[in-house]
């Protein structure tokens, strides 16, 4: 599996579970909670290459098409992570 399709499969299971936790609670608070873990995890997997050599010098950027695609998956997960960190607690007042 790669890592742009790991980051979206724990992201989605990172917002799934808070999803149900606010139902479950009745406070949205929760959800909107859940942006900042997937900011959390997308950034953590753009930058694994990185953690993983432990030197930035020694790290090829793009090697490959699928990292160019990882970035972009990444990018676009911060800016959903980011949207439910800032209005998803207003989600609550829509159900």
């Amino acid at each position: 599996m790669s890592r742009h399709h790991l980051s979206v499969v724990i992201c989605s299971v990172v917002a799934v579970v808070f999803v149900w936790i606010s139902f479950a609670t009745k406070d949205w608070t929760w959800f909107a909670r859940s942006g900042s873990a997937i900011v959390i995890v997308a950034i953590f997997t753009e930058y694994m290459p990185t953690l993983r050599e432990g030197n930035v010098q020694n790290t090829k950027f793009y090697p490959q098409q699928e990292d160019h695609s990882s970035t972009r998956v990444a990018a676009y997960l911060v800016m959903i992570g980011t949207g439910i960190w800032g209005f998803g607690d207003l989600v609550g007042k829509l159900v």
